[in-house]
């Protein structure tokens, strides 16, 4: 998407987006969000910048114009620009985009995660050091089956130990940060708080961000995963991984 984009539109963007009806500008900022939303790292902010400015000058600017473009910054975890743009024009995004000193965030170059502090108000860059023995749950709490999986979880008593000490649960990089839905889950599972991932490229052992996957690992490296949540045959899947990572004794 990102290559057919650039080459039979960006380079002549600069040039012609004026000349385009207001439809064709408001569909090129749909294009240009569909293609963030696969690849939040892509570099695409003078242009999504440039065609939202041309919206404005024309007086076509919509709500969701603007939440496009909110979401595509906060994607690319550009969240201060988010939030003075946010201040800048009046939205009906609530709650208010956490602060973030993007400098030190920019400096994690592996494993990078931001934490939500307890009031919702501001996110913390931390890197997220390798360990031994590690269960990384990419999850999120608007999940079903990432609940679900949380629920058997924490109803097993010799599970909710050991994944206290060695899960990590990681969201995956999106336009919206959840804020209550991810404090609620912090609150709720204060052993398992869920964590934001920075960047995707900074997690590479991770092959699919669907919700949950688990990733079994073994000083760093993976020797299983598994996807989906649905019975309690995920139960024994779960109960028998770790048994091999050796972190759950074999009854």
């Amino acid at each position: 998407m990102e290559q057919r984009y650039r080459r039979m539109v960006s380079p002549s963007i600069g040039l012609e987006v004026e000349s385009l009806t207001t439809d064709d500008v408001r569909l090129l900022l749909r294009v240009l969000a569909m293609i963030a939303f696969y690849d939040p790292e892509v570099d695409i902010a003078d242009d999504m910048t440039r065609i939202l400015g041309d919206l404005d000058r024309r007086g076509a600017t919509r709500d969701e114009d603007r939440m496009r473009y909110i979401e595509f910054l906060v994607a690319a975890r550009r969240l201060e620009d988010a939030r003075r743009y946010e201040d800048d024009h009046k939205t009906s995004r609530r709650p208010r985009i956490p602060s973030l000193d993007e400098q030190v965030a920019r400096a994690m170059s592996a494993r990078g995660a931001l934490v939500l502090d307890a009031d919702g108000t501001s996110l913390v860059p931390a890197v997220v050091a390798a360990r031994d023995i590690e269960v990384v749950v990419v999850s999120s709490p608007l999940c079903s089956f990432s609940r679900h999986a949380m629920a058997s979880i924490e109803a097993d008593p010799g599970l909710r130990d050991v994944m206290s000490r060695h899960g990590r649960w990681l969201m995956p990089v999106e336009g919206n940060l959840h804020i209550e839905s991810v404090r609620g889950w912090n609150a709720t599972h204060p052993r398992m708080p869920m964590v934001y991932a920075y960047k995707e490229s900074q997690w590479p052992f991770i092959g699919s961000w669907d919700t949950p996957t688990f990733y079994f690992l073994r000083g760093g490296r993976v020797v299983a995963t598994h996807t989906g949540w649905r019975s309690d045959a995920d139960i024994a899947v779960l109960r028998r991984h770790l048994q091999t990572l050796g972190a759950l004794s074999v009854e």
